[in-house]
């Protein structure tokens, strides 16, 4: 996902040179998770939103300045606008305190935006022979805008059932229905505190593990349903964490000249769901509140590519 991580192997390979940049493309697979809790029980999931993205291709650029162990990056990228996977719409009720699927739906989806930035610092140790320890702090921000299209499902909510009462999406009972689509845009903010590890296999050649935990996360999103003229958009505010989300990854650094190497990593993003405090929604052009807690999760793969030039 990030060259971040493979940073601090230039002051290896470049120990005298201060400042590097690169391009780099990546291929990330993920789901961005929505969630949404039962008035009366804030345990009791009642919605669940899943915008998949299989996979976005995005282009960016890295900056890295390093000195006596010392190193600072910054990075930014942005995903190609493409058809992504799909978007699975599910809602849930309950009896006597056990948990049943009622609506189900599959729309296409597609990005509209995704763009990525990043800065950090860290400070390299080498505790054995060409073997190196960098803990390491970082600050990120993400945007995500998905649009679903084309959506089919199936409806056993009350007022859809053939029985009139709550049913599973796959009874018999169960209606058939046609969506018009969603439109769905989330802001993340993540701080990461963690370590990263580099052993050199030879002068130019190098591997290592990075581990990261979020030291303070916030989550923003919106989404639009297009199919409901009234009640048909929802801010969900205020879902923040700390230590609720992991990152680690692995990643290889090859020297071709003195100036320039080749780098490659593969990240992993999972963790807990992040409850927020309160839901609104728009009813006439203005927001009102909702007594309704949600939540937000994500989890991703990320490969990443590129080459970095020491000035």
């Amino acid at each position: 996902m990030f060259l971040a991580i493979a940073a601090f192997a230039s002051l290896q390979l470049f120990a005298e040179k201060k400042f590097s940049i690169g391009p780099y493309v990546s291929v990330k697979n993920g789901t961005q998770y929505e969630y949404l809790y039962s008035s009366a029980d804030d345990d009791q999931e009642v919605s669940l939103l899943e915008w998949e993205y299989t996979p976005l291709y995005c282009v960016g650029l890295s900056l890295d300045f390093n000195r006596s162990g010392f190193n600072a990056f910054s990075k930014m990228d942005a995903a190609i606008p493409v058809s992504c996977g799909h978007m699975y719409d599910s809602d849930f009720f309950y009896v006597n305190g056990i948990k049943d699927k009622c609506n189900f739906s599959k729309s296409k989806n597609s990005c509209i935006k995704n763009f990525n930035t990043e800065i950090g610092t860290g400070y390299e140790f080498e505790i054995l022979n060409s073997f190196f320890f960098k803990p390491s702090l970082k600050f990120e921000y993400s945007y995500y805008s998905f649009k679903a299209e084309n959506g089919r499902g199936r409806y056993g909510r009350a007022p859809y059932s053939k029985t009139g009462q709550d049913v599973n999406w796959k009874s018999e009972n169960a209606k058939d229905v046609k969506l018009y689509g969603c439109e769905f845009k989330r802001h993340l903010f993540n701080s990461w505190v963690g370590f990263e590890t580099c052993y050199f296999v030879r002068e130019n050649f190098n591997a290592g593990f990075s581990l990261y935990t979020n030291l303070y996360s916030y989550t923003y999103s919106i989404d639009h349903h297009l199919n409901k003229p009234t009640l048909d958009t929802y801010l969900d505010l205020g879902a923040n964490s700390s230590f609720s989300k992991f990152r680690y990854g692995f990643f290889t650094n090859a020297g071709l000249t003195s100036r320039l190497s080749l780098n490659a990593s593969l990240v992993f993003t999972s963790g807990n769901v992040d409850k927020g405090k309160s839901r609104y929604a728009d009813y006439t052009k203005e927001f009102h509140r909702v007594v309704q807690k949600t939540g937000s999760n994500v989890k991703q793969m990320n490969f990443t590519i590129g080459v970095k030039f020491a000035i």
